[in-house]
């Protein structure tokens, strides 16, 4: 086999890695280099979204959070990685669990353990859902069975619509006297909503009114309200 050359100490040697001889190679690291972080942190909300790169996404489950929490912060970009950890329950307070990583890099297989550090945090989701956070407020008004009717016509509506989107959803609904006000967390959807509910059921009188409630990068927040009176 033909030696090879060491640039920094300048000693013959079989194998380089990075460049460098085994030694020194060493040497300036401290240690030989892992391919995988000692350690990753993640931060994990109760719904079980993940804040990945100050992004908060959804897993299918918590291998592949761990998993691409250790890729992302390696050096890897095209290895295999498999999991694996002991069996325990997520409690809402700090944890690290020993992670066993098996690696396939370019044909090379290696293990490492990893410690993943669960973290628990709010995603902004679940803060506005526990500020009470509303964006607007439809207001039905009329006959008892024709306002139900449409509760349960809206209800069903943002549950399916939050299946695509968990920022919508409904924050509060308030039933005095059988008038019944429902309170969402986006004016957009709400809007949209409305006048599906207007071409849709017998309403005699509908109003739209705005109010401003705050102020955000330099622009005026505003909440709409929604009057539906029906037959």
């Amino acid at each position: 086999m033909m030696k090879k050359f060491c640039p920094k100490c300048g000693k013959d040697t079989e194998e380089l890695i990075e460049n460098l001889c085994l030694d020194c190679h060493r040497s300036i690291s401290g240690k030989e280099k892992l391919p995988l972080p000692a350690s990753v942190k993640i931060y994990i909300c109760k719904c079980t979204k993940v804040r990945m790169k100050n992004q908060w996404k959804s897993y299918p489950t918590l291998k592949d959070v761990i998993r691409s929490a250790i890729l992302s912060e390696s050096k890897l970009k095209a290895a295999n990685i498999s999991i694996t950890f002991p069996k325990m329950n997520i409690a809402e307070r700090k944890i690290t669990i020993p992670v066993t990583a098996e690696i396939n890099n370019k044909g090379k297989h290696s293990t490492q353990q990893v410690d993943a550090i669960l973290i628990p945090q709010c995603c902004p989701v679940c803060s506005r859902k526990s500020g009470g956070y509303y964006e607007s407020v439809i207001q039905l008004r009329g006959d008892i069975k024709e306002v139900k009717k449409i509760q349960d016509y809206i209800e069903k509506r943002i549950h399916k619509e939050n299946e695509k989107s968990d920022a919508i959803f409904i924050t509060k609904t308030e039933n005095v006297h059988n008038r019944i006000d429902i309170y969402l967390s986006s004016l957009k959807y709400a809007q949209k909503l409305s006048k599906h509910i207007i071409s849709k059921f017998n309403i005699t009188e509908h109003k739209d009114s705005f109010s401003d409630y705050g102020i955000k990068d330099g622009k005026t927040l505003k909440r709409t309200t929604h009057l539906l009176r029906c037959a």
